[in-house]
């Protein structure tokens, strides 16, 4: 009778639901795990995959276990995400970031990786659309899941049921900047880069990277690629150029030491960050010998240069206007010039035959002054590379001359003779004369004598057998120095 007066249909079928989720961060030392410190990243699209039932193996748009379709998440300012009410099965989480990201380069993608604060990025994952990317699969089981220490961002969203949720699927990213450009030989000495056929870009330069010690603010070390691996040093081929990418945001500054015989060029813009002009030389430093550093460079993603991309080296970042062209600052160029030298010795011609003997005294007090064609066919006096005045010299006891650092071109040397002195009266007045013995004076105006013209240019001048006195004070003979420099411009004198 009971029986047939209660209906005892009334079931209620419950499931306990699983949940997945975590953290977007931007993995500013590219270790891989997050830092307290690392900036959070919003505006990422994160996209839940589950394997379809079906189809095992085939992942496709979650469903929450009414079925419903579990709506995409776009991460706030505090980068995290969530997504709960879920039916056990495997997942898979995709996250679409900004084009400036790439994921960190050290990562767990690996299946199940319950490991908190690492990032779970599974880099070999194919086929997925740009900028889009996926972690590993992860079974979702209730009773079963970690129980995060709360320790990192994003791991206690699940803390209302921790054993059914994983919190631990994190995606830590970088934003990698580059810097880089040319080395060219100055010609016109302008501190501007021109045509590569009339300023030839500079192969065998060694350049070296340095970067601000984030320990110890104001120092800069050997710089390292995102993640921590060395940069090795760049040299450059016959383009002159140099680039270093995959690269933290800091601060930078680039080292180039030259091969043997190069100088700086006389104009420098000496602080340029960010490169408002694409063509100018930016050495600003000396810091050791032969070695040329530029000032300090500030990197950030997308606060770069969008570079014209018509001079050399600046179109390596990408192509104008590209995240990466809007990364990487490629104006950060080197202008070098090759000195030349002029010198050689006073001496009295004892004998009045024009060429040195051994045995004739050298002249000692004898000023000697450096005239340059100012390419008008007018001689001035010289200047260096650098732009600075040649000073004259005053001889010493060894009657010897030397001028150095000087840029290519047509030059005269003028001797002002101690009184009591008058030139030899056999003199080689020919232009650009090349004998190592022989007096030079091709002109004189009461006791001042001036040389032939002598056209110096690096790599063109005579071998000496530095045999003769001064012979020896542009280096050793065949050095690079030595085919830079001619010291055969004598002056012979004799007492009146």
């Amino acid at each position: 009778v009971a029986d047939k007066a209660g209906n005892m249909t009334v079931d209620f079928g419950l499931v306990q639901s699983v949940s997945i989720g975590s953290l977007i961060w931007e993995d500013l030392d590219g270790q891989g795990d997050q830092d307290a410190s690392e900036p959070k990243i919003q505006g990422a699209i994160v996209h839940l995959l589950m394997e379809d039932p079906a189809t095992p193996g085939t992942f496709i748009a979650a469903k929450h276990v009414d079925g419903s379709n579990v709506a995409d998440i776009t991460t706030g300012a505090d980068g995290k995400y969530f997504f709960d009410t879920l039916p056990e099965g495997n997942y898979k989480v995709q996250v679409t970031v900004g084009d400036s990201y790439e994921p960190s380069p050290v990562q767990t993608g690996g299946n199940d990786d319950d490991s908190v604060g690492d990032s779970n990025i599974n880099t070999a994952a194919a086929g997925l659309p740009a900028h889009t990317y996926e972690s590993g699969e992860f079974a979702l089981s209730a009773g079963t899941e970690p129980t995060e220490a709360g320790g990192f961002d994003g791991d206690n969203q699940d803390d209302g049921s921790e054993t059914n949720g994983n919190m631990t699927v994190d995606f830590g990213f970088v934003q990698p900047v580059s810097i880089g450009s040319v080395v060219w030989e100055d010609n016109d000495r302008n501190g501007l880069q021109g045509a590569a056929a009339n300023e030839p870009r500079i192969a065998g330069a060694t350049v070296h990277l340095l970067v601000e010690d984030p320990a110890n603010p104001g120092n800069f070390i050997a710089a390292t690629h995102i993640g921590g691996g060395a940069i090795a040093d760049i040299t450059t081929l016959a383009d002159g150029k140099y680039y270093f990418g995959n690269l933290p945001a800091g601060k930078y500054k680039v080292q180039v030491t030259p091969p043997a015989g190069y100088l700086p060029t006389a104009q420098q813009t000496t602080s340029d960050d960010n490169g408002a002009a694409e063509n100018d030389s930016n050495i600003a430093a000396n810091p050791s010998a032969n070695v040329y550093e530029s000032a300090e460079i500030t990197l950030a993603a997308g606060t770069e240069k969008q570079e014209a991309d018509t001079q050399d080296g600046d179109g390596a970042d990408g192509v104008a206007g590209s995240t990466e062209d809007l990364s990487g600052d490629m104006t950060v160029d080197f202008g070098f010039v090759k000195p030349v030298s002029i010198g050689s010795f006073v001496w009295e011609d004892k004998d009045r035959d024009g060429i040195q003997d051994a045995a004739e005294p050298k002249v000692q007090g004898a000023t000697v002054h450096l005239l340059v064609d100012d390419g008008a066919g007018n001689f001035i006096a010289a200047s260096h590379v650098d732009g600075s005045a040649v000073a004259d010299m005053t001889t010493l006891a060894d009657g010897k001359y030397v001028f150095d650092k000087l840029p290519e071109g047509d030059y005269r040397v003028q001797v002002t003779a101690p009184a009591g002195f008058s030139k030899t009266p056999v003199e080689n007045t020919a232009d650009n004369d090349d004998t190592e013995n022989d007096s030079n004076i091709a002109s004189s105006a009461g006791n001042v004598h001036t040389s032939g013209t002598f056209t110096l240019t690096a790599g063109g001048e005579p071998q000496e057998a530095d045999t003769q006195e001064g012979d020896d004070s542009d280096g050793a003979a065949g050095g690079v120095a030595d085919k830079a420099g001619n010291m055969t411009v004598d002056f012979g004198l004799v007492q009146s």
